[in-house]
Formats: C-alpha cells, structure tokens, sequence
C-alpha cells in the first residue's frame, strides 16, 4: 500500500474520530446542560489527547496531530462549559440555602 493511500486512511479517521463529539458540543451549548457529562472522565480524556499530540508532532504524523488537536479544542469547549455549570449551579444552590434562612 503507497504512502499516499496510508495517509488518506489516516485522515479519514482523524476527521470521524474528530467529528464524533462536535454533536455532543452543539447540543450542550444550545442546551447548557451538562448534568450528565463528567468532569473526571473529560479531563482524563485530555490527558490523553495531548499526549497524543505531543506523540504526533514528535513522529511528525500530520493525521495523528489534526485529530487530536481538533479533539482537544472541542473538549476544552465541553471541560468549560461543565466547570462553568458546576461553578454556577453550586453558586446557585448556596444562595437557595443562605436566602431561606
């Protein structure tokens, strides 16, 4: 198999593994709901994509790179909203508990 058919495979899934969470992150902008979503398993999965990034620029695979760089600026959108409603709604809850007394 050529060089040239290796990267397209490549490529190919760089840009599904890449997609595979942009639905997930249009949903939970709209929807700001981010109850489900943990923030352990987003942020371990970020770990991993930069190593995976790390590990691509030093093998100079430019599919490796585009996949995960694109992977890590979606779950950065999602990392900040679910930080954001955490912040938020544990705000919230205090203010319930400190305007009922």
């Amino acid at each position: 198999m050529s060089n040239i058919a290796i990267d397209i495979i490549g490529y190919i899934g760089a840009f599904f593994i890449s997609v595979a969470f942009l639905p997930q992150t249009i949903k939970l902008i709209k929807t700001k709901n981010t109850k489900g979503l943990s923030l352990i398993s987003y942020s371990i999965y970020q770990i991993g994509l930069t190593s995976f990034i790390i590990y691509a620029s030093l093998i100079k695979n430019i599919p490796l790179l585009a996949a995960n760089a694109f992977g890590t600026v979606i779950n950065i959108i999602l990392l900040t909203l679910i930080i954001y409603n955490l912040y938020y709604n544990n705000k919230d809850k205090k203010n319930n508990l400190t305007s009922k007394k």
